[in-house]
Order: C-alpha cells, then structure tokens, then sequence
C-alpha cells in the first residue's frame, strides 16, 4: 500500500491520517484520484467501529442506514451554519418521533455524524443511523405524500419532519426531499444493513460503507467547530481540539 509522508493532520496534530485499506481486520474505503491519495482520520474510523460493535452487543439485531442531511439550495448563510446546533435540534425531534413510533418497547438510537463543506457556502452532514431490527426494520417510501409534504408514519418521513423542524420549518412546507439515503460504493444502491453480533460480514460491510464518513477530505478542521462524533460521545458542539 502506498507509503504516506504525514501521518498527522496539518491542521490539528492529534488527528492520525490513515491510509490502510484494512483497519481492524476490517475493510475501509480509501479515496484516490489522479494517484493522489484523501485518506481517513484513524480516531474518526476507531469511533466507528466501536460505535458498530457496541450496538451488536447490545440488541441481537440492529437496523443500519446512512443518510445525509442537506440545507435547502435557497436558503441564505446564516449563523445556523455556523455551528451544529441544528443537528442538535434533528436529533432531538428524532428522538421524540422514535419514541412516539417504538411504543411500548424501549426506543433506540445509536448514531454517527460528519459534517463536511467544499464548495457550497453551507455544510451538509452524513449520518449513520442504527435502530433495533425489532422495532424497525425499513426506511419507508422517501416520496412525499399527495401534498408534496412529509406526513406519513416511515423513518425516511419522521427524519424529514424532524430536520425540516430543526430548521425552523413548518413540517408540511413542501421543500423537496432534503435527505438523500446514503448509496453503497459498489453498486450505487441505496444501503440499509442488518447486524448481529456474530456476522462478521455483516459488520465488515457497515464498516466500510460507513468509513466514507472518516475520510478527511471536506472537513473543515481546525476552525472550531466539531465535524464528527458518535451517540456515545454525545456533545454536538465542542470544537475538535
């Protein structure tokens, strides 16, 4: 495998740059373009696969998706883009449509985040979702309902309403489909997963589809604001330091 020359990151020394297509007898995607190399930040892939394997422990099943959030293309830079209060906000409402749906049985949510920005003047942010297969085990339709809103009872329509809400939206305002299902990197098919503690290949596959939100191309580090984290470190807004 390629040799690297840094092995930290230019902008924040305690960040390690992985360039390994294994990484815990895991397999990873590693990015390469013109034979120049965007390799993955370590801690972000060790939260991962951490945050992957506790969740196998914890449920005999786990239902596991990727998603990413988007800001309206009309909306104008504001100081909502300026930190990640707002996907405080989502996860907040999610949680609340979770709960609603997953009565009488014991709600849960373990997830991973990155927020990334290249050329657009705002951020977006990919997420891992897992959910128990026994309480959930499908996205939904993504298509809006007749009115063009987001008013059915799915988990692609509750994460709707809840990032519609988080942006101070009305839930009903027809928006267009904000969040766009994470697809997989080999067939360009939207992913969902289910992991058990025991199926390697399982794990091996959320793995590396999940490792795209490692990669350190498009995240602004080093400007003060956190660009990733997992349900287990909780706070969505201390800086990376």
């Amino acid at each position: 495998m390629f040799q690297p020359t840094r092995l930290r990151h230019p902008d924040n020394d305690k960040l390690r740059l992985y360039f390994e297509e294994l990484y815990q007898r895991y397999e990873v995607q590693q990015k390469v373009v013109k034979g120049k190399y965007y390799p993955l930040i370590e801690n972000y892939l060790e939260s991962t696969v951490n945050e992957i394997i506790s969740a196998t422990k914890c449920q005999p099943r786990t239902f596991i998706f990727r998603a990413d959030l988007k800001f309206p293309a009309f909306m104008e830079r504001s100081s909502m883009h300026d930190n990640n209060h707002v996907l405080s906000r989502f996860f907040r409402f999610f949680k609340y449509e979770l709960t609603k749906a997953s009565a009488p049985y014991r709600m849960s949510l373990r997830y991973i985040w990155a927020r990334e920005q290249d050329t657009s003047d705002k951020p977006h942010y990919h997420l891992v979702i897992m959910l128990n297969k026994g309480v959930f085990d499908s996205i939904g339709s993504p298509l809006p309902d007749e009115f063009g809103s987001y008013t059915r009872q799915n988990i692609y329509h509750r994460m709707m309403r809840s990032w519609l809400k988080a942006m101070d939206f009305h839930h009903e305002e027809p928006l267009g489909q904000l969040i766009t299902i994470g697809e997989h990197p080999m067939n360009g098919l939207p992913w969902t997963g289910v992991l058990a503690r025991h199926d390697w290949c399982a794990i091996n596959e959320a793995v590396y589809v999940c490792s795209y939100l490692c990669k350190a191309y498009t995240k602004q580090i080093g400007q003060g604001i956190q660009v990733f984290n997992t349900s287990q470190g909780k706070s969505l807004i201390k800086p990376d330091v």
